[in-house]
């Protein structure tokens, strides 16, 4: 089973958490992707959790760290959050995952965070959306309960609201204790713990577990990795590939830019970031001099590959930002958007680049290229480095606004213009 897909709509666009886990701020879209990803999943065997309801989009606090709160109403979470979760329950999904957030426009002020919550859990989640499969809580070691209610408490309390697994309590066996003795003590109710059971052992016989619980690893070569699904995730990759916005026309290179000031901005444990994407641009001809920075380079190494920027034909800023568990944000820090933005105003032909979050443009709003590659794995910087040569159609459009300069479903087309 899989903790996929995410049916939050990411309408925040400083959303510290969901990003580019999300497949849009569309609801209709994020619908009809995640009702895909769940028939695709099923064609294969896969079993698929959605998450993280009642809908993480909207939020500006990583529930990783802390509660986050939302003040929308039930008729915004009806026109905006469910709609994902309702497609979902209508195409059979086997699992979903609550979110530790606080509604307050449908609980109060005092709200419980939704995993806590019959409301959610039952009422909604249950008895309105009719939704008859696992329902898992998300991580209870996570600040979203653990800051407020303890390491034990919550776990009565998200079975009593009608969790059936209870993710990644702080230690088993100290959970176990805690729901027996929430039995003995009439706390949890003897059916509840029943219902729950009984749904587990279901679906484990659904999965087929009593016929044979492991994988054979003698056809681990022949299913995974193997050259059909590598082709199909190529082509998602560049066809992915969104250019955002290009004023000078700088995108694809032309021949004559063939001297490259390659800047890669990723975090330290990032340590493929740039490589496949640098390799590809030296392979098409061009001379590249790669540069990694990040948060700690200091002043003077920027003000240094300030004065050498003047020395290239181009300079391609590469970021590599994702959300990351309890980073507090997706956001650049360091001298890095100062940099780019330095070198946009000085009218030298540069390009931005995001490997991760799309709403970076705000860092760097002078900048006169901006195309995004959505993630950094080694087959999307190598997409990346194939549009921007042309040796790849760029046909991508934005599954989100980037306010206030660019508009949902904006996105620049370019011809293929090179043979490799």
């Amino acid at each position: 089973i899989n903790f996929g897909p995410v049916l939050d709509v990411n309408s925040n666009p400083i959303n510290p958490i969901i990003n580019t886990r999300s497949f849009g701020e569309d609801p209709a879209a994020v619908s009809a992707l995640a009702t895909a990803y769940i028939r695709g999943a099923r064609k294969v065997g896969l079993m698929t959790t959605g998450k993280h309801f009642p809908g993480h989009g909207d939020t500006g606090t990583d529930s990783h760290i802390d509660l986050p709160v939302i003040t929308a109403d039930r008729e915004h979470l009806n026109r905006v959050d469910f709609p994902p979760f309702e497609a979902a329950i209508k195409e059979g999904i086997d699992g979903i995952m609550t979110a530790h957030i606080a509604v307050l426009g449908v609980l109060g002020a005092d709200a419980p965070p939704a995993t806590l919550s019959p409301t959610f859990m039952t009422q909604i989640l249950r008895n309105e959306l009719g939704f008859r499969g696992l329902l898992f809580t998300d991580a209870m070691t996570m600040g979203g309960v653990s800051k407020k209610y303890g390491s034990t408490e919550p776990l009565i309390m998200a079975l009593n609201a009608g969790a059936d697994i209870l993710l990644m309590p702080r230690g088993v066996p100290e959970a176990i204790e805690t729901i027996l003795t929430g039995l003995r003590e009439g706390r949890v109710l003897q059916s509840r713990l029943d219902d729950a059971v009984r749904l587990i052992l279901a679906t484990k016989a659904k999965a087929g577990l009593v016929d044979g619980r492991l994988v054979s690893l003698a056809a681990v070569d022949s299913i995974v990795n193997i050259p059909s699904h590598a082709a199909i995730a190529r082509e998602v990759a560049e066809r992915s590939i969104t250019l955002a916005r290009d004023s000078t026309n700088l995108i694809p290179l032309g021949p004559e830019d063939r001297r490259i000031l390659s800047i890669t901005y990723a975090g330290s444990a990032d340590v493929i970031a740039g490589r496949v994407f640098n390799d590809e641009v030296a392979a098409g001809g061009k001379r590249v001099r790669r540069v990694s920075v990040d948060a700690r380079t200091s002043e003077a190494e920027w003000q240094s590959l300030r004065a050498a920027a003047d020395s290239f034909d181009v300079v391609l800023a590469s970021a590599y930002v994702v959300p990351v568990e309890s980073a507090g944000s997706v956001q650049i820090k360091g001298g890095f958007s100062g940099f780019v933005e330095s070198v946009a105003k000085s009218g030298k032909r540069i390009a931005a680049i995001s490997f991760g979050s799309p709403y970076l443009l705000t860092s760097f709003p002078s900048v006169p290229a901006y195309m995004l590659a959505w993630g950094g794995s080694p087959v999307s910087q190598k997409a990346a480095a194939r549009a921007l040569l042309g040796y790849s159609a760029i046909s991508g459009h934005l599954p989100v606004s980037l306010p206030p300069y660019l508009k949902i479903g904006d996105g620049i087309m370019r011809d293929k213009r090179m043979q490799q």
